[in-house]
């Protein structure tokens, strides 16, 4: 088995291996890149699906996808803070 474990505890690992922070920003990074270039490419399927909404939809999907992501951000230095 990997881990320690209690014997009053059943199925759950009771230690965690170190994370480097390097690799979790990475990870982060290459994360919200990828969300980026789908959420542009679903501005413009809807381009062509419905053109003369366009303008409102996009800047109701910018400003939502900017929201997501600060709230975002907030939550992961809280997180990062407290450890």
């Amino acid at each position: 088995e990997d881990g320690i474990r209690d014997y009053k505890v059943t199925g759950v690992q009771t230690c965690a291996l170190p994370i480097c922070p390097q690799v979790i920003v990475r990870y982060y990074m290459s994360g919200t890149v990828l969300k980026l270039f789908l959420y542009i490419i679903i501005l413009l399927l809807y381009r062509f699906i419905d053109k003369p909404t366009l303008v409102p939809f996009a800047i109701a999907f910018v400003l939502h996808y900017f929201i997501f992501t600060a709230f975002e951000v907030v939550s992961l230095l809280k997180q990062f803070r407290t450890r």
